[in-house]
């Protein structure tokens, strides 16, 4: 396994904190199952990432505050695409991978989430739904 990227999240006010950062998706599969009138392509799948913040102030109105984030596969996958391909660009005399690519790219947000995503807030019931979202272009 290796490290590709860091994907950053929105940034927030200097006293929010970020408790928790789950992600959520189905089942991979390389061939469709043949009992199934259709699938989901790999690229298509959403991902729903579960973010939870906590605002310290013990005044504040909602001091935990949870946001889903949902963004299509194809966004992950560009960077495990552009990853490889750099690792073969960049072997070095040795055939090791150089430090750089092992340490994988810092992606800001405005970079790869504002164009990709939808954020939701979600402070209410747990996840039940999870396999029932698609997200249309």
């Amino acid at each position: 396994m290796a490290h590709v990227a860091s994907l950053y999240l929105p940034p927030t006010l200097p006293h929010i904190q970020t408790l928790a950062v789950q992600t959520h998706t189905g089942p991979f599969m390389a061939r469709p199952l043949s009992n199934r009138p259709f699938v989901a392509s790999n690229e298509e799948r959403v991902h729903v990432l579960a973010v939870q913040y906590l605002n310290p102030n013990p005044d504040a109105l909602m001091r935990q505050i949870r946001f889903c984030v949902f963004l299509k596969n194809k966004v992950l996958d560009g960077y495990v695409k552009r990853h490889k391909s750099e690792q073969k660009d960049s072997l070095d005399a040795m055939g090791e991978t150089t430090e750089y690519l092992a340490q994988g790219i810092d992606v800001p947000w405005a970079q790869w989430g504002r164009e990709n995503t939808r954020y939701i807030l979600h402070n209410s019931s747990p996840f039940d739904w999870l396999r029932c979202v698609t997200l249309t272009s």
